[in-house]
């Protein structure tokens, strides 16, 4: 559609609790990909979950630009938890009206937080970078955001929680430079790449606003390991020339843009010619219904992706392991 025609609703118009939900749900994929039940997504995601996403002449490769992300609650946006925890806290309580969270709140509550937990010991010998990632394990808010370069594991996290509401599984592509490179973060840096990127109140450096990145190092802790997991990060989702979230035809608020996605991500619900070179990244998604659910549970137990298998009881095994050790020995002398 022409954006021009598309006029602007004004701010706080939208639901602030909904319009994940309300984008999302008229950007998903599922009537063209013809997903309309749990055996046709299943077979989707074995496949690959990446055909019939774009062109043909969109080069699509899981793990190094194409990674995947499950969430419970389709009313969910595609956001980081340091980003919810700033949305929360400048929402005025009294009124119910959204105050804009900016790239200096969120710079600021990230120092603050890395400070904090250096003077509790945790990070010696770690960079930032490696710090945010340990962290982002723990439930600790940061910016990063989870994703698998597999639809598979990323598909658990969809299905094996809040099993009375629909979930959603996103597909997002990170674009490459005209050398063919991803945009990638490098956490053995000392500082964060990204450190002074704010700008005053309300302004960034533009070339991290409009970045989305993959994190270089894949992660060796064994919960990481066991999802594919790797990370995601990048500036505050802004609005620029070229670029527009629209619901109902309406240009949605530009402060309300990282309600949907935190990151600069292009959502699409046809397969495109080519990626829109306004945007960092594209993305798109797949409604999983509630009675999907336990079926696709089932299905993915079948391939050892359950809860105990993509999170590591390690703790809990430690005395399995030294009774197997003691009776080892014992058979030897």
């Amino acid at each position: 559609m022409d954006q021009k025609r598309a006029s602007a609703r004004p701010a706080g118009t939208f639901c602030l609790m909904g319009i994940a939900g309300q984008y999302f749900g008229e950007h998903d994929s599922n009537r063209r990909l013809n997903i309309t039940s749990a055996e046709a997504l299943w077979e989707w995601v074995k496949g690959g979950a990446s055909d019939r996403l774009a062109s043909h002449k969109w080069q699509l490769t899981p793990g190094e630009d194409l990674f995947f992300r499950g969430q419970p609650n389709l009313e969910y946006g595609l956001s980081s938890s340091l980003y919810r925890v700033c949305r929360a806290r400048r929402t005025a309580p009294e009124a119910g009206t959204p105050n804009r969270v900016d790239e200096l709140v969120m710079a600021q509550t990230e120092r603050e937080i890395i400070k904090t937990m250096r003077g509790e010991g945790i990070g010696r010998l770690m960079t930032a970078g490696q710090l945010l990632a340990v962290l982002q394990h723990h439930g600790i808010p940061t910016r990063l955001i989870d994703v698998s370069e597999s639809p598979l594991e990323a598909l658990f996290f969809a299905v094996d929680q809040e099993h009375g509401v629909a979930g959603r599984l996103f597909m997002l592509h990170l674009h490459r430079d005209a050398e063919q490179r991803v945009n990638t973060v490098d956490f053995s840096q000392e500082s964060l790449e990204w450190a002074d990127a704010a700008h005053g109140r309300q302004r960034a450096k533009g070339e991290w606003t409009q970045q989305v990145a993959v994190a270089a190092q894949a992660p060796l802790d064994p919960r990481m390991q066991a999802q594919r997991g790797r990370f995601l990060v990048g500036g505050l989702n802004r609005r620029y020339s070229g670029r527009s979230y629209l619901i109902d035809r309406l240009n949605v608020p530009a402060e309300q843009y990282p309600d949907i996605s935190t990151l600069g991500i292009n959502f699409l619900n046809s397969a495109t010619a080519r990626p829109n070179s306004h945007w960092p990244a594209t993305g798109w998604t797949v409604r999983i219904d509630a009675s999907w659910k336990p079926e696709l549970l089932q299905r993915l137990a079948e391939e050892d992706i359950h809860y105990d298998s993509m999170y590591p009881p390690f703790g809990e095994v430690r005395r399995l392991a030294l009774a197997v050790a003691r009776d080892t020995v014992d058979q030897l002398t």
